[in-house]
């Protein structure tokens, strides 16, 4: 009877150290210490697995692949959770595989699977129901907000953010509503409405803060530095995504930070201020900028996101003045982005920005009217070829640029593209241009 009571405190003790360990482990997470997360629940699922426990190791599996989902590392955080699902197959064990799918679905939607990330999401909500989780039901409903917003369908993300919003509150889970509401605010700002994305975004920020959720705060101040670049307070919308860099590069968040780096040096809030201050291309403002979105194209490149690294470059040509295209350096600086837009694949309507983008940098690659001409072939190729899932906006831009083209390009104005506004704007940037089921 001795050995029997030994044996049994031996086994709950187990178990409670490994519970003790899957909280450390996702507290981790929600402070920002997503390395410490990550070897905590790595060394987690071994023990759940030397233990023959599926049940615990599935659940571990999906909180590693959420941790390494948030470290950007995207192709191993679907790998984790599949196995999580394998590990889930039974009948009984239908409420963990609706969180794993959950899961999984955030992390192909931003892969750009949007189609098969909006597949598990539904299937995740259904089981959540199913097993009476409303806390499970309000995160599905959130992962499915953020994919109607990379397709531009704002309506139908608000719809889902409000759901979710709503069962949050019912649960009584204040770090939940305030991802809600980050990403109420993010669908004003990529709907064209910054006084109300500011709103919202102020108050999940002091949300966010309450619930000492680091990552939360972190993205919250990413979006507010766009809602702030929209708003047209560009010197408020820099120092928001400083802070947003900063918190990202402590907690090792590399796809935050990528996106960080790419806004500040992409985005109006970087070099359209040096363009305004009369700077050239050649210059420390553009330099930096370029500097910022190689690294950031790099960085989503190295995740999997090949999706906009020619666009990255949009900024490195602009200025009031410029460079002359017949120097050797202002040849050498507008044939990168002219190489990198060859080369950059993706759904149709990006592969379309990017081409009318390289048309817009042909007159400044090349010497003489060889590489006008070109710019005039290409774009006319383009508007030849219209696509269903085009930016209306884009259209413009092509009908814009061609009348330029027929004025005549002075390299001595520097890139015309950007002055005149013909280059992605933050909607452009946040919705892909690909077709649901």
């Amino acid at each position: 009877m001795g050995e029997i009571n030994e044996l049994t405190r031996a086994v709950d003790q187990g178990r409670l150290n490994r519970s003790v360990q899957w909280r450390t482990g996702i507290a981790a997470r929600q402070l920002g210490e997503l390395d410490k997360s990550r070897t905590t629940l790595t060394s987690l699922v071994d023990q759940y697995r030397e233990a023959q426990q599926e049940a615990g190791a599935g659940m571990a599996l999906v909180s590693l692949g959420i941790t390494l989902h948030h470290q950007g590392n995207l192709p191993e955080a679907a790998a984790r959770i599949r196995e999580a699902l394998v590990l889930q197959e039974r009948e009984e064990l239908a409420g963990d595989r609706a969180w794993a799918l959950h899961a999984l679905g955030a992390v192909e939607r931003d892969r750009g699977r949007l189609g098969e990330a909006l597949a598990l999401l539904e299937r995740s909500l259904e089981l959540h129901r199913e097993s009476e989780s409303v806390h499970g039901e309000a995160w599905a409903h959130f992962q499915l907000g953020q994919v109607y917003l990379r397709t531009g369908g704002v309506a139908r993300a608000e719809e889902e953010l409000r759901l979710a919003l709503g069962l949050y509150g019912r649960t009584r889970d204040d770090r939940g509503e305030a991802w809600a509401l980050t990403q109420l605010g993010r669908a004003r700002v990529v709907d064209g409405d910054p006084e109300a994305a500011l709103e919202r975004l102020r108050d999940a920020l002091a949300r966010h803060r309450l619930a000492e959720d680091a990552r939360g705060e972190a993205w919250t101040l990413y979006y507010l530095g766009q809602a702030l670049e929209e708003d047209g307070e560009r010197d408020r919308a820099v120092r928001e995504l400083e802070r947003a860099r900063t918190m990202f590069s402590r907690m090792r968040d590399v796809y935050g930070l990528a996106h960080a780096r790419y806004t500040l040096g992409a985005g109006d809030a970087g070099p359209s201020r040096a363009a305004a201050d009369g700077e050239t291309c050649g210059n420390s403002g553009f330099r930096a900028g370029k500097l910022l979105v190689g690294r950031a194209g790099r960085t989503f490149g190295g995740l999997g996101w090949r999706t906009g690294e020619g666009v990255d470059l949009r900024g490195t040509g602009g200025g009031r003045r410029g460079e002359r295209a017949g120097s050797p350096g202002g040849r050498a600086l507008r044939r990168t982005p002219v190489r990198l837009f060859r080369v950059v694949r993706g759904p149709a309507p990006g592969k379309t920005g990017r081409r009318f983008l390289r048309c817009t940098m042909l007159p400044y690659a090349g010497a003489g009217d060889s590489a006008v001409e070109e710019a005039r072939l290409e774009l006319a190729r383009l508007a030849a070829a219209p696509h269903p899932l085009r930016d209306g906006r884009l259209e413009d831009c092509l009908e814009t640029y061609g009348v330029v083209l027929a004025r005549g390009v002075d390299p001595a104005e520097g890139w015309q593209a950007w002055r005149l506004g013909l280059v992605p704007n933050l909607r452009a940037r946040e919705v892909m241009g690909v077709p649901l089921p």
